[in-house]
């Protein structure tokens, strides 16, 4: 067992080329694999699974749904909501969440949908309907019918802006079809999304969103900045270790060396088939500083270890 551990620990010093050989060999197979990697949010990633809040959201999210909610604010920069050409724009929004793909449909509310009421005392009892009414049909007068019943809801500052000039239309993401256990596909949201924004910006509205997709997808959106980024820092440290050992090879091996371990690693991230949390792109980043630190601390002991042994073989010729 001790001859086979030597032999193993003196591989590199007995067969250096041949290894070097084979690590270039696995590192190409491996960044080969990089444009596999696929980005994948996941809203139940950001919570703490062992934590009694996330036990508790898990037992009753699927009785009273998630918090992966999202909102599109549908704006009218010039006057109110009160004309036909809003309305109809806000009720083709409601029809276009209700088309997206991991939409849960009983959560949508808008002024569109049936829940969505109005309540008032009357002499004879309670009395109340939908806002919008569901024969909608965009005349003057059914717009200042649902003007009043805005007015007598309590929807203004929930779903009608508190100055009347945009509509909300709330909705909860699913994360996995509860049928067929297929993920929700953030990238194809987005697209979906941005053809909705375009739609209606076109129509002189402002469209507005919020929620947990639209942040990891302007996240995943800036995935070339954040690439670019990171080669700028590898050439800022590349410099800075040269500066420091004053040898541009050593740096460029300790770089590469450290770069080969970070590929390693995302290639068989790819390989596996395990998709990055956009939230998580700069944890590589962090790892290759580490591995950095930790390198150059080696090479510093190496160098210095060199020197003694090299300073007692002087000492021992002289004597």
């Amino acid at each position: 067992m001790n001859s086979a551990h030597q032999l193993l620990f003196t591989l590199p010093a007995r067969r250096p080329v041949w290894l070097l050989i084979l690590m270039v060999l696995v590192t190409g197979w491996l960044a080969s694999a990089l444009p596999d990697l696929k980005l994948q949010p996941a809203f139940l990633n950001q919570l703490p699974e062992k934590h009694p809040f996330a036990e508790v959201y898990n037992r009753y999210d699927p009785l009273f749904g998630g918090g992966n909610r999202m909102v599109i604010a549908l704006h009218q920069p010039d006057g109110d909501i009160y004309t036909a050409e809003f309305f109809n724009a806000l009720a083709g929004l409601t029809e276009d969440v209700l088309k997206i793909s991991g939409v849960n449909p009983a959560t949508v509310r808008s002024l569109f949908t049936g829940n969505v009421t109005y309540r008032e005392v009357t002499e004879f009892g309670y009395d109340g309907s939908r806002v919008v009414p569901k024969a909608y049909n965009g005349s003057s007068a059914q717009i200042e019918q649902i003007r009043a019943n805005v007015d007598r809801s309590r929807e203004i500052g929930r779903s009608v802006a508190l100055d009347q000039s945009g509509a909300l239309v709330s909705f909860e993401l699913v994360e996995a079809d509860a049928q067929s256990g297929q993920r929700l596909d953030y990238a194809e949201l987005g697209a979906t999304l941005e053809q909705i924004r375009h739609r209606y910006h076109q129509d002189g509205l402002q469209v507005r969103m919020t929620g947990f997709a639209p942040f990891v997808l302007a996240l995943m959106s800036a995935t070339n900045q954040v690439l670019l980024l990171m080669a700028v820092s590898l050439l800022l440290l590349l410099g800075a270790i040269s500066w420091q050992l004053r040898s541009v090879p050593a740096a460029v091996a300790i770089v590469a060396a450290v770069t080969m371990g970070i590929t390693w690693q995302l290639g068989l991230v790819a390989l596996a088939g395990i998709a990055l949390d956009p939230l998580s792109m700069l944890v590589p980043g962090l790892l290759f500083l580490f591995a950095a630190t930790l390198a150059l601390l080696l090479y510093r002991h190496w160098r210095a270890d060199s020197s003694a042994l090299s300073d007692d073989a002087v000492q021992q010729q002289q004597a």
